[in-house]
């Protein structure tokens, strides 16, 4: 063997043993690296959604088969990937991370320690065609060798889907393949083929040859995956080429986030599975915000305060139920009933959930160990059986409307609300100026409560299988604080102690039950074979929940309690100009705000639908709880608006308002002085009390709005074309989305799922076709590096609210005390009544 030879062969074996063979997870191909294998052969493969991945691996070192190699690869959703493994000499490390560049075109990189980098790139234009290449580099010697190949699969494009193309009886998909290895000093190359076998359920087999100058050499992987797991064997053989005189072995244990498409049947045989959920806590729109400083904040600040910390999202809770609803190894719900915060319109949405769970031949069980609410009897009112404590009772007697008002104390402060609005009706500061009710808020919500009440009574008719007639007398003879009256009138099965309860539940019907955690069912997607990624339709679902201010919203881990017109703004035009979106959804839960920020929403609204000619898409409003004033005005020019028959809306009206303080800084002694030049220099100043001048004005200025709310109302709706008899419905009368489809203002009764429907019907998607959601606005949680960040109203630390403080009953008097952001900034309201708690 001469020098040069040598050299080269060393210079080879060098490289090589960095990039093919000396890392810790082996593969067979550039063109289908795409899992684990990705960071050693080809990292654009990192760049192809797979999901989390993870593996511990232990493998021979190659020319020393008595030493091992033992490591740890981790690779993430977001394209990125580690790898960490000791060697007989020290600890060594890489990292890589690949991305799309363009439809199933991938590119990536990887640094491996102080030695390597390799830069690759992988494309797939079609399910049955992978084409890959790797340029791997050496930084000490200039070294650099490509490898680059294709793969082909000439049968079965989703792997399980063609029953035809079988093996032994079982789905099949088999890939062929060709690698060359090509080396800079010498010109010198080696070629690879290979094919693979997958059989259902969860084998792969990968042979592989290297052909070259010094002989034929094979290799052999084997994979066994059942679920998200697995574990692999891989044999890589002996290759003078690369100066390798044994052949090593590799074993590793692999964890995915994707499930693999296994044909197993693992569902409980001894009886029946069922997902155990405890039901509690805040439920919110859009995905809590949640910060590192959370932690502090996880006990309540005092041992009598049950405000929860975190709030749970309405849509993924209803999602997971459906997702239930449908999966044939679940039977049945294990409810553990708490205190459920939710509007009416939310809950409406919950119920119809788990109605459909019911009726989909499922069954849910019940156990509330501190007792029932009405509103909570409602929610779980189809359940098989419902037990409580003996001592506890079940409070359905009905509903009660309860109004705060603050004129007492506000009079005792000497401050003194100064409001100019178009008619009684629109009562949204009636709070601040009055005692008692009015007799048109009584009017109003009198006919709004009747709605309500009646949807109750055919909600638990329809789930208990009662009649209206049973179901209204039931309700009558109510409370039920002796349990044994709701056992009798059969509102509820029983009563147990938890432990008895326990007891049950594990020997159901005699028999042995599975049960599942709600936060341990799995979620996950099943794990995608096809090279080419086909792009689902994309809508967009931007949350507007909040009083509606000029500004930025903000979200925090119970939502977002405002709704800034610049945070709204910023998503819908986002939204809007995004090529990939096709529709998008608003998602509505306020009861207004300020005028002019309520007005900039709907301008991004009114582009969307009409002006913006370039990107005008179906665009869809989804009410929630409320959607009334303000929360209409930006919802009014919708191409369609779907509404919860339990979705306060309406209140189609202006008010303008301030709290004069100049009563109370004269009664503490404070006094003001001023010198003006104009006669009306001082006009509106807080300094002193509206006079007839200044209200007059206010009167015509609010006047004008809202004939500007109406016309816009007229504008947006097709079948509301009068503006002269829109005060029949208007003046500031708010409805349920009942009596509000009814006057034309809503166009379909449902929940936010209803709207994605209506919105892929829009779009031109079928109905039963997959989507992608993408909801806006983005809520990222918070990071340390926003601490250094120049924007500082960006940054969002956890916020201890007045009524985290305090007992319930108390917090929800303090809550009132919400309003102040939205109406202390002087500008134009549309905003309904703040505070109304419904019992």
């Amino acid at each position: 063997m001469n020098k040069s030879f040598f050299l080269i062969t060393l210079f080879i074996s060098i490289a090589f043993s960095q990039n093919i063979n000396s890392h810790i997870w082996s593969g067979v191909s550039v063109s289908t690296s795409d899992n684990l294998d990705a960071l050693n052969l080809n990292p654009a493969g990192l760049g192809v959604s797979r999901g989390n991945q993870f593996a511990v691996v232990v493998k021979q070192i190659p020319n020393h088969t008595d030493k091992y190699y033992f490591g740890i690869t981790t690779r993430y959703t977001s394209g990125f990937s580690t790898e960490i493994y000791r060697d007989e000499e020290s600890i060594k490390y890489a990292f890589g991370f690949g991305t799309s560049l363009y439809k199933n075109l991938y590119a990536g990189f990887k640094y491996h320690k102080n030695t390597d980098y390799s830069y690759g790139i992988l494309y797939r234009p079609i399910n049955l065609l992978s084409l890959g290449a790797t340029l791997f580099t050496n930084k000490y010697n200039d070294y650099k060798e490509l490898r680059y190949g294709f793969a082909l699969r000439p049968f079965s494009l989703n792997r399980f889907s063609n029953k035809n193309n079988s093996s032994f009886g079982l789905p099949t998909n088999w890939t062929f393949g060709y690698d060359k290895i090509s080396s800079q000093l010498d010109n010198s190359y080696q070629e690879q083929y290979f094919v693979s076998l997958t059989i259902t359920p969860g084998i792969d087999v990968s042979y592989f040859t290297f052909e070259n100058l010094n002989g034929d050499t094979y290799g052999l992987n084997i994979s066994f995956n059942i679920g998200k797991e697995g574990v692999q064997i891989n044999n890589y053989p002996s290759n003078p080429y690369f100066n390798l005189n044994s052949s090593s072995n590799s074993y590793s244990y692999y964890n995915y986030s994707q499930k693999s498409n296994t044909k197993l049947d693992f569902t409980n045989k001894k009886g029946s599975t069922f997902i155990n959920m405890k039901l509690d806590g805040y439920f919110i729109e859009e995905k809590p915000k949640t910060s590192p400083f959370d932690f502090l904040f996880e006990f309540n600040p005092l041992p009598f305060s049950s405000q929860n910390i975190v709030g749970i999202q309405l849509k993924s809770w209803i999602d997971d139920v459906d997702k239930m609803s449908k999966d044939k190894d679940i039977n049945g719900l294990i409810i553990h009933l708490g205190n459920v915060k939710a509007g009416m319109a939310k809950r409406k949405e919950m119920f119809d959930a788990l109605m459909r769970f019911k009726n989909s031949g499922k069954q849910i069980i019940v156990y509330a160990d501190k007792g029932i609410s009405g509103s909570d009897y409602h929610l779980i009112s189809m359940a098989d059986e419902i037990y409580t404590h003996h001592m506890m009772g079940l409070d359905l007697k009905g509903f009660n409307l309860e109004v705060t008002y603050l004129k007492q104390l506000l009079d005792t402060l000497s401050i003194v609300p100064e409001v100019v609005r178009v008619s009684p009706y629109k009562t949204g500061p009636e709070t601040l100026l009055n005692e008692t009710m009015s007799n048109e808020f009584r009017e109003n919500y009198g006919e709004l409560l009747d709605d309500l009440y009646n949807s109750i009574i055919q909600d638990i008719s329809l789930a208990r299988g009662w009649s209206e007639e049973r179901t209204i007398m039931t309700i009558d003879l109510g409370p039920y604080w002796n349990i044994s009256d709701a056992i009798d009138k059969e509102l509820i099965t029983g009563t147990m102690f938890p432990d008895q309860f326990d007891e049950y539940i594990e020997e159901y019907n005699d028999k042995e039950i599975l049960i599942v955690q709600w936060d341990q069912y799995d979620r996950s997607d099943p794990y995608n074979h096809n090279w080419k990624m086909q792009d689902k339709p994309k809508i967009a679902i931007i949350y507007a929940t909040g009083g509606i201010i000029s500004g930025k919203s903000n979200p925090g881990p119970t939502g977002s309690t405002l709704m800034g017109d610049q945070t709204i703004k910023k998503a819908i035009k986002e939204a809007r100009e995004n090529d990939n979106i096709d529709a998008i959804v608003l998602r509505v839960d306020s009861g207004g705000g300020s005028g002019l920020a309520s007005d900039m929403i709907w301008r991004e609204v009114y582009k969307t639908v009409v002006e913006d000619e370039k990107n005008i898409k179906p665009f869809i409003v989804s009410m929630s709880d409320a959607a009334a004033s303000g929360g209409y005005y930006i919802s009014c020019h919708a191409d369609k608006i779907v509404a919860s028959k339990t979705t306060l809306t309406g209140s189609i009206g202006v008010y303008w308002m301030r709290i004069n303080f100049s009563q109370l800084l004269k009664r503490i002694g404070l006094h003001t002085d001023n010198i003006k030049k104009g006669e009306k220099a001082d006009f509106g100043s807080s300094k002193h009390l509206l006079t007839d001048e200044e209200r007059a004005e206010a009167f015509n200025n609010i006047m004008e709005m809202y004939q500007t709310f109406k016309q816009r109302v007229i504008d947006g709706r097709d079948n509301l074309d009068d503006i002269n008899i829109l005060d029949d419905i208007a003046l500031g009368r708010v409805w349920t989305g009942d009596k509000a489809h009814m006057h034309g203002l809503v166009d379909v009764i449902g929940g936010l799922h209803d709207a994605i429907d209506i919105a892929k019907e829009s779009a031109g998607i079928s109905s039963d076709e997959d989507i992608d959601i993408i909801e806006l606005p983005e809520i990222k949680d918070f990071s340390f590096m926003d601490l250094f960040k120049d924007d500082k109203e960006d940054v969002d630390i956890r916020k201890i609210s007045m009524s985290d403080l305090f007992p319930d009953e108390m917090a929800k008097q303090l809550d009132v005390l919400n309003i102040i952001p939205v109406i202390m900034n002087d500008e134009i309201q549309f905003i309904m009544p703040y505070n109304i708690n419904i019992n």
